[in-house]
């Protein structure tokens, strides 16, 4: 019998139903891995492999949106971690399989649990339970996305960690008035943290552009409903913890070439070594290249738009810092590397002769160099 043409009839959507049935049920454990992973298989053929003994295909199962519920519930409390956290990847989970998994104490996942449904609904005891929970993560989930009573909200606006109060934000059940009130009066940590993680008008944060704490000014560039107007008022902040926020956001920030320009010539080292690390400006890049700090040609090194020929030249740079390096490919930390600007660059260019090497934008944390 011909396996491959099996696994390929398992995996096609135009199957018939009952033909996948039947292949759920055959004995090779590649061919039902295949029905597991199509979403056209019906449910009859879930609920079997459901029952299955082997993880691989149990993995499968789980993140098909197709598996019925009683299956999902069933995986949620699976002994093994790994099918349990393939729920995590379900576009829809039913709400016992939600909280078994809220309630799991393996699972680092519960973030990602409770985005899936906003003001998701837990029993009260699963819920405290999460509250007392020492996993700070836990306690910010239930702050981002869990349907919260009174008394819930003011534990959790009483919590010690920023992160969990800030998080309160994100909840749009959670009253304006409260969003607000972090946003403008909670303590700088917690301010910091809320202008990330709210959807906040331009409204909201323009009076946070000119806040007399640079930490909320350098916070404050990072979201993009700031007005264009503020974000270039930003890049001449007299505090470089500010200049250096919007060097580091000009991938994506819509600044006008003369204010990049600007930031490249900026007197703080912590600002041009951003600027190299996030620019696709060629020119920039260039002159960035011959800057007499090394960690900036180092972010040179890293930036993915360097142009070839500075490339070529910084392989010939003799300085012998070596810079901490974190190679992260296709979402795999393979190696950590202590490289300097040449061995960086020959490195690059070597990478560059792959075509199948994914852009990559690792590079030296700079704002831990040069701390303020």
């Amino acid at each position: 019998m011909d396996i491959a043409a099996l696994k390929k009839e398992a995996k096609s959507k135009k199957t018939p139903p009952h033909r996948l049935s039947e292949l759920a049920r055959f004995v090779d454990a590649g061919v039902q891995t295949a029905v597991a992973n199509n979403p056209s298989a019906p449910p009859d053929a879930l609920e079997y492999l459901g029952g299955h003994g082997k993880f691989m295909i149990l993995k499968a199962v789980a993140k098909n949106p197709s598996a019925p519920n009683a299956v999902l519930e069933r995986l949620a409390v699976h002994k093994q971690l790994s099918v349990r956290e393939a729920l995590l990847e379900h576009p829809q989970l039913p709400p016992k399989a939600l909280e078994a998994l809220a309630l799991d104490l393996e699972l680092k996942g519960f973030y990602f649990v409770a985005k899936q449904k906003q003001n998701l609904e837990l029993a009260p005891k699963a819920v405290e339970r999460l509250l007392r929970s020492s996993d700070v993560g836990r306690r910010a989930g239930v702050a981002s996305y869990l349907k919260l009573s009174a008394a819930w909200l003011q534990q959790l606006l009483a919590d010690p960690e920023p992160e969990v109060k800030a998080s309160l934000t994100r909840n749009d059940a959670v009253p304006l008035a409260v969003h607000e009130d972090i946003l403008y009066q909670a303590d700088v940590p917690t301010r910091g943290l809320a202008i990330y993680r709210g959807a906040w008008t331009s409204t909201q944060l323009e009076p946070l552009a000119t806040d007399p704490n640079p930490v909320i000014r350098a916070a404050v560039v990072g979201n993009r409903t700031l007005p264009l107007e503020f974000q270039i008022q930003l890049s001449r902040d007299t505090d470089v913890r500010v200049r250096a926020s919007v060097a580091k956001r000009l991938s994506w920030l819509s600044l006008p070439k003369e204010i990049a320009q600007v930031l490249t010539n900026d007197l703080e080292p912590w600002v041009r070594a951003g600027v190299a690390t996030n620019t696709a400006d060629a020119q920039l890049l260039n002159t960035l290249a011959q800057d007499q700090h090394v960690t900036v040609r180092f972010c040179v090194a890293c930036n993915w738009k360097t142009p070839t020929k500075t490339l070529e030249i910084l392989a010939k740079d003799a300085d012998a810092t070596t810079f901490k390096y974190h190679h992260d490919q296709y979402g795999k930390n393979e190696e950590i590397m202590h490289l300097t600007v040449s061995a960086r660059a020959t490195w690059h260019l070597q990478q560059r002769k792959n075509p199948k090497i994914a852009e990559s934008f690792s590079h030296p944390d700079i704002d831990e160099i040069f701390a303020v």
